[in-house]
């Protein structure tokens, strides 16, 4: 009986039938066959964006509001996050160090071909924003993303067998080159600056890269997290 599913289940079940549907009606009127694989691999990411829409709800910050939060003195904080054009198999990530002061010491947009899904775009993100953080000489790193599964599978000790598996892998050699490493999850609201930068490097379709200064949208966002780190 599908009442017996657990709510995740019945969400797969539903985005599913609705993905034949939509796929049959493709082909029936206009001739088009859909894939198999792009049509679980939609099923996949459209899954895991309204798993990552349901977290964000489901766990509001304090004082009412998600704000992004300065590591310690010691450390650096960066945020990623990806925009995906699922037709197109592209994505952008969106990359933005930070210090304990929320002062920009670096900040890209990187675009990515042969994507699959948004969780292979979150996830090489994160990757590209360690190889970024590499690049910078850093020693002691907070890595911070709205996707919620790809943090947990970085944090596992288990092999992982997903579709982002081999970019878990090289993320884990990766922090051999840090003193410190940490991975922590972030709702959206805290990730502004990653995600216009995600968004507008998936809008020009090209890669570009700042070093201690920052394009004047994301500048504007980074003072609001600036703002938000002063005592009431």
């Amino acid at each position: 009986m599908v009442q017996n599913y657990e709510p995740r289940s019945h969400s797969l079940i539903i985005i599913t039938v609705w993905s034949l549907w939509y796929a049959r009606n493709k082909l029936t009127h206009e001739g088009i066959a859909k894939r198999v694989e792009d049509v679980t691999n939609f099923v996949l990411s459209y899954c895991h964006e309204l798993a990552r829409i349901s977290t964000s709800f489901s766990h509001p910050s304090r004082h009412g509001q998600d704000c992004w939060i300065a590591p310690i003195v010691s450390a650096i904080k960066i945020n990623t996050d990806a925009s995906f054009n699922g037709p197109g198999r592209l994505s952008s990530s969106g990359i933005i160090i930070r210090d304990y002061d929320a002062l920009i010491l670096g900040c890209c947009h990187c675009v990515n071909h042969n994507i699959t899904s948004v969780f292979f775009a979150k996830a090489m993100a994160v990757l590209q924003g360690i190889q970024f953080a590499i690049d910078l000489g850093l020693q002691r790193v907070v890595m911070e993303s709205v996707n919620k599964s790809v943090i947990s599978k970085l944090l596992s000790t288990d092999f992982d067998m997903s579709e982002i598996g081999q970019i878990t892998r090289d993320i884990k050699e990766m922090t051999a080159n840090f003193v410190e490493c940490r991975f922590t999850f972030s709702g959206r609201q805290s990730n502004a600056p990653a995600h216009a930068l995600a968004a507008e490097g998936l809008r020009l379709c090209t890669d570009r890269y700042w070093v201690e200064e920052a394009p004047p949208f994301v500048d504007r966002l980074a003072a609001q997290d600036r703002r938000s780190q002063e005592p009431p």
